[in-house]
């Protein structure tokens, strides 16, 4: 199943996922495939289980995104500046 991030705390590890069924799946980190953490917004793929507490999410991953998609949303084609030095006199 396909779903939206709905929010992901990194430091307790859970979240929710919004399915593709509008329905609310807990996340776990225990349950991400090849991903380290989520974003609020970032299209995934999961399996979705019930739970002892209700619907979750098991084998996350991210979602591919179509190519034309992803031109859309990158916001420059600029490069970041280089890195200031730390010495004063640079």
């Amino acid at each position: 199943m396909t779903g939206v991030t709905d929010f992901f705390d990194r430091f307790s590890g859970f979240g929710q996922i919004i399915g593709a069924d509008r329905r609310t799946y807990r996340a776990h980190r225990t349950s991400f495939l090849n991903v380290r953490t989520l974003q609020t917004g970032e299209r995934v793929t999961f399996t979705p289980v019930e739970g002892p507490r209700g619907p979750r999410a098991t084998n996350i991953e991210l979602s591919v995104v179509e190519t034309s998609d992803r031109a859309e949303s990158h916001v420059s084609g600029r490069r970041a500046a280089p890195p200031r030095s730390a010495h004063p006199d640079n």
